[in-house]
């Protein structure tokens, strides 16, 4: 009985460590659960990949749990219903059986629609472009360009070609789409179209976990994130510059 829950609650630190939660609630979260279950000699180690968690090293019949997680895109929609099961776990306001029935829904919850993404995309460039100074032919083609942007990144996401690759791709199509726009002579700044499109593709919500992760002292989960947004922006920059080096004439 121990040992199952004892992994129920890897398991949903697993789920939440893969949606997109903080290092720190993670940890808390199992840890919290393992004493809720009355779990003795618990330790437990999250870093941004990674889960591991040994109870029981006292008893008879210690048991490890090692999780390899690897860094995935992010769903707060399931973030928010595990962090309400841990609730009811902690309160005792549900089983452990119950608890594993919630946590395969959770697992099993779909992710936004490809219209959805489209829709949310069109409405945060068009956003972006307008705060950035964009006129009203600049908004209109930056959602075109926005269009044309996630399309490009659902299809290859299908294709299953590499997460740098789908990014540097994408920025690619943003910007020859732009200065296309702009050598047509159509009325726009191109380069608030760039700027305005792109920031649809800049992980902001990793860099801010990163930065939470160092100020926490969560020096190696921090790092990792860190490098992983690092990296993307990177791919952006190249991904924006090869259209404007090959198209300058």
């Amino acid at each position: 009985m121990k040992n199952n829950q004892i992994i129920l609650a890897v398991d949903i630190g697993e789920q939440l460590l893969r949606n997109g939660a903080e290092i720190y609630r993670v940890d808390e979260s199992i840890r919290r659960m393992l004493m809720t279950y009355n779990i003795g000699s618990c330790n437990v180690y999250v870093v941004a990949n990674g889960i591991f968690v040994s109870a029981g090293e006292n008893s008879e019949h210690p048991i490890s749990a090692v999780r390899h997680v690897p860094l995935c895109a992010m769903h707060l929609e399931r973030v928010a219903i595990l962090n309400q099961l841990v609730r009811d776990i902690c309160n005792k306001k549900i089983s452990a059986a119950d608890a594993r029935t919630q946590l395969n829904a959770c697992a099993s919850l779909p992710s936004n629609t490809a219209l959805v993404q489209l829709i949310c995309s069109i409405v945060g460039i068009g956003a972006f472009t307008y705060l950035f100074g964009g006129r009203s032919a600049d908004i209109l083609v930056a959602i075109f360009v926005g269009c044309v942007q996630q399309l490009c990144l659902i299809a290859s996401a299908r294709l299953k070609i590499a997460k740098l690759v789908q990014i540097v791709i994408a920025s690619m199509l943003v910007a020859m789409t732009a200065l296309l726009a702009s050598k047509i002579h159509i009325p726009i700044q191109h380069d608030k179209v760039i700027i305005g499109s792109i920031m649809t593709l800049l992980p902001g919500v990793a860099f801010a976990n990163s930065i939470r992760e160092l100020y926490n002292s969560d020096y190696l989960s921090g790092m990792i994130h860190l490098l992983d947004t690092l990296v993307t922006t990177l791919c952006i920059a190249v991904g924006i510059y090869i259209p404007i080096i090959l198209m300058k004439n």
